[in-house]
């Protein structure tokens, strides 16, 4: 489906237009609405969030309580973005809490949904209500953590992999965390990046090891506090031809600026790559989209990123904001042209680097 922009408080889209006060409620329709069908059981969304105050964003199912979790840390007076999949009530609504001491303008993207009923098939994404499985705990440097996902929320025994928010606050280095399967391969590159004291947020989609956990690494030479959150998961076994399910890849690097894999050099300002996906790193030819991580590293000037298929026209809407020399990323549904590509347009007045990894997709 195209992105579509269905929420702004700062235009009055979708919401009043005003911001939305510190330790407030947005309550906001999302089906029905920017081609997501009425009764769809939920929904892949874009949150962005400007605040007056440091604070996070908490998005949930309308209508029931606020769980202890965190969707998005924001800064004062940067725009910071997150991937929030989450059940909408029987209204189609979700909430967003603002958890901050300041005045918040939110913009909510459509990326995607899940049509509604229950099913066992392999590849298939069931949304949880959202719970912290892990504690906000400080982690060492150079080490793991492990967490128990299965038997947590109804996530069967079996189950193929999880769909988690990593929260990362008070990093004494710059540097970045990595999550795979209890005794599973580590991925050569961290899914989550950060700089120095910097808190973050990220939406990771990860296998989920035979005795039911997954291993959070913290990669850097410092200290930081770690705390993860359930969202959903991916039910286990081979996805059946012609089903739009997902199939789960081994994390691999498919774009590389800063080593010239797919990508000559830093990706200068405004300009638009190609990306393909398609053939490479267990993804085959045919898949219709993909799980992908985005990071941009060393930015020589606030903006954003913008990923869409190729052929389409590009969306207005933004997928991964960063600030001037901040790394930053973001797990994003890609939607891929027939040739298997995809594009990223930098919107910024600067130049990153940036480099792409494929977590699984979808046929």
């Amino acid at each position: 489906m195209t992105t579509a922009r269905i929420v702004d408080t700062s235009t009055g889209l979708g919401a009043t237009k005003a911001a939305v006060a510190a330790n407030a409620d947005l309550t906001v329709t999302v089906t029905g609405v920017g081609g997501i069908p009425t009764g769809a059981k939920a929904v892949l969304l874009s949150v962005t969030g400007t605040s007056s105050a440091a604070g996070t964003l908490t998005a949930y199912q309308a209508g029931t309580t606020l769980p202890a979790t965190t969707s998005l840390q924001m800064r004062a007076t940067e725009n910071s973005t997150t991937t929030v999949l989450g059940a909408a009530s029987s209204a189609g609504k979700i909430s967003i809490r603002n958890a901050s001491t300041g005045t918040t303008q939110i913009q909510v993207d459509v990326l995607g949904y899940i049509q509604t009923g229950t099913s066992t098939n392999p590849g298939v994404v069931t949304p949880v209500t959202p719970v912290r499985i892990s504690a906000a705990a400080s982690l060492a440097a150079s080490t793991t953590r492990a967490v128990q996902v299965t038997g947590a929320n109804g996530v069967p025994t079996g189950a193929g992999a999880a769909i988690v928010n990593v929260t990362v606050t008070s990093p004494a280095v710059a540097g970045g965390v990595k999550v795979c399967a209890s005794g599973g391969t580590v991925p050569t590159n961290p899914q989550i990046r950060f700089g120095i004291s910097r808190a973050i947020t990220s939406q990771v989609m990860i296998p989920i090891g035979s005795d039911g956990k997954v291993i959070v690494s913290n990669t850097t030479t410092g200290t930081m506090t770690v705390a993860v959150d359930l969202i959903g998961y991916v039910t286990t076994g081979t996805v059946v031809a012609g089903e739009t399910n997902i199939t789960l890849a081994t994390p691999a690097r498919v774009a590389d600026s800063s080593t010239s894999l797919a990508i000559t050099g830093p990706v200068a300002a405004g300009a638009t790559v190609t990306i393909p996906v398609t053939g490479t790193s267990g993804v085959p030819v045919g898949a219709t989209g993909a799980w992908v991580t985005l990071t941009a590293t060393s930015p020589t000037a606030v903006g954003s990123l913008i990923t869409w298929a190729t052929g389409t026209t590009a969306p207005t809407a933004t997928q991964l904001r960063f600030i001037a020399s901040q790394p930053a990323t973001i797990v994003v549904y890609a939607q891929l042209a027939a040739d298997g590509t995809m594009k990223i347009k930098n919107t910024s007045t600067g130049t990153i680097q940036l480099a792409v990894d494929v977590a699984g997709y979808t046929t």
